[in-house]
């Protein structure tokens, strides 16, 4: 098992995950298809992190986005079953806000 490092702010679980987990068999396939499933031959370059939150930041906000359209154009949740949208639940809460009132 690793060491435990003082935390940089580059957490990578494949350092954790990696010794326990079987060796890769990709390379044993045709090269096209290998690739397709994500091996490489070579090692990539690592990317700056900031990059990956923004690209993550991203793709979780279209993700969002399309459960957003499909609850919002589809009357078959809102009208037959009566289901609230679903956004509501992925926002972040508030603690500091007063409750609402209704007068």
């Amino acid at each position: 098992m690793p060491k435990f490092k003082k935390p940089d702010g580059n957490f990578d679980i494949d350092t954790y995950i990696t010794p326990i987990l079987p060796q890769p068999w990709l390379h044993y396939l045709p090269k096209p298809i290998s690739h397709f499933f994500g091996y490489r031959t070579d090692t990539p370059k690592k990317r700056p992190d900031v990059i990956i939150w923004l690209w993550t930041w991203i793709g979780a906000f279209g993700g969002v986005s399309v459960i957003e359209a499909v609850f919002q154009r589809n009357p078959y949740f809102a009208v037959t079953h009566n289901v609230p949208m679903i956004v509501g639940s992925f926002v972040l809460p508030l603690p500091n806000l007063p409750p609402s009132s209704s007068e």
